[in-house]
């Protein structure tokens, strides 16, 4: 079986992104800008770097992609890093070398998903910290992305963590109950979704967001402009249930 194509459900610079969309693009590079001030950060499965544009006050970056295309991509754009093509669950670094390492919105995209915390334990230095996010499964509307393995909740990030001698805090954003979305918007998503009709490709999703939401901007405009939301510690043995994402730190002793 060959690779799959990550290149068709990646984002890019210019990818129309609703208000929704938009702040969960700045809450999490906003987060990952935050833990990383002063901090030498690896990003892994960093895509085409639109995000990273905004992480500005690390002392060095290293960004990683498996997809060349994506690397490419990313320094073609002009973004300030050091540049690897590796496989997420297999860093090319020494170990204790890196202060923050992050995987941010594709940890689910991985078949062995504890080798990428084990990983990232090994090349953390002593209090270093991993961040990852991800879409809670447990939400109303969860469709999974289009060659994705699976989806840990809050439970599951804190047992991998555990597992690879980290220290995990847990937290949410985007409860459910405080979307602002009309009841035909509503009743039209669930109905994709459970008739499995949410397109795979991210170029499909844009034509489709752009029939149903009024206001769109790119993405890379969105994570300077869009609000940033406030995330919640998730108590342990809750598996984050309210909210639509959820943000692992795991530090390592």
């Amino acid at each position: 079986m060959g690779l799959f194509d990550y290149g068709t459900i990646t984002e890019d610079w210019g990818t129309a992104a609703n208000q929704e969309q938009a702040s969960m693009a700045a809450t999490r590079y906003q987060w990952l800008a935050e833990v990383a001030e002063g901090q030498e950060l690896l990003d892994l499965s960093s895509g085409t770097g639109y995000g990273l544009a905004t992480v500005t006050g690390c002392t060095r970056l290293i960004a990683s992609d498996l997809m060349f295309d994506n690397v490419h991509r990313a320094r073609e754009m002009g973004i300030q890093a050091e540049f690897l093509q590796a496989d997420a669950s297999r860093i090319p670094l020494s170990s204790s070398s890196i202060d923050v390492v992050a995987c941010l919105e594709a940890l689910y995209y991985l078949p062995a998903q504890p080798d990428l915390f084990h990983e990232a334990a090994r090349v953390l230095r002593p209090g270093g910290t991993l961040l990852v996010s991800l879409p809670n499964h447990h939400r109303r509307d969860f469709e999974p992305g289009g060659g994705s393995t699976s989806y840990p909740d809050a439970i599951e990030l804190r047992r991998l963590s555990i597992d690879a001698n980290l220290i995990p805090m847990v937290s949410g954003a985007y409860l459910w109950a405080d979307r602002n979305e009309s009841a035909p918007l509503r009743f039209a998503r669930r109905t994709l979704v459970r008739t499995g009709l949410i397109p795979k490709s991210m170029r499909a999703k844009s034509i489709l967001k752009r029939l149903a939401y009024r206001h769109m901007q790119p993405l890379s405009e969105a994570v300077l402009a869009a609000p940033a939301q406030q995330r919640t510690e998730i108590r342990q043995g809750s598996d984050g249930s309210p909210y639509t994402m959820l943000y692992l730190e795991a530090c390592k002793p």
